[in-house]
């Protein structure tokens, strides 16, 4: 039997689920069938273990990894399915790789001591600069020319940052 803290947030969840596809109605959002709501289950499941490490027993941060990219990732195909964007991920694939970044960071942040989860970031960032004038097709040749030279800066100052906070540790620990 699930607890009454936690039964209050499903029955919450699934009350908001309702609420927006009404309120998408109301200003003409029409999803084609139900079968397009179905980015709501990862919206959920990331929005669930966001919760549960923010104000949940268990501060695991690989819950924010999980739960940032579970959100991202539902919100990244709504625009499909909500129609906004076309189904054409040959313009819009560099987007996940972005959410890769920033969930990564997210649980980089959660955890200061996860150092390659920082590194998995700043790359995946650092793709997503390159790439995603060539996925928009608005690519100018200067300016590609730079960032095929310059992104390895990017994984420099990750390894300042990580040598940084390094050498504020090992001076906490010579304070102690």
């Amino acid at each position: 039997m699930l607890k009454s803290g936690r039964m209050s947030l499903l029955a919450g969840l699934i009350t908001l689920f309702v609420g927006l596809l009404l309120l998408g109605r109301t200003f003409n959002v029409h999803m084609k069938s139900l079968f397009n709501a179905w980015p709501i289950a990862p919206l959920l499941f990331g929005i669930g273990f966001t919760f549960e490490y923010l104000f949940g027993s268990r501060k695991d941060s690989r819950f924010v990894l999980v739960g940032v990219g579970a959100t991202l990732t539902s919100l990244f195909f709504f625009m499909f399915t909500l129609g906004f964007w076309k189904w054409d991920l040959s313009r819009y694939w560099v987007r996940l790789v972005l959410i890769v970044s920033l969930s990564f960071f997210a649980h980089w942040l959660a955890d200061m001591n996860q150092n390659v989860s920082l590194m998995v970031a700043a790359i995946s960032f650092t793709l997503t600069v390159f790439a995603m004038p060539y996925a928009m097709g608005e690519a100018h040749p200067t300016l590609t020319q730079t960032i095929a030279q310059l992104w390895p800066a990017i994984i420099v100052l990750a390894g300042l940052a990580i040598m940084a906070r390094g050498f504020a540790q090992i001076n906490r620990n010579n304070e102690q």
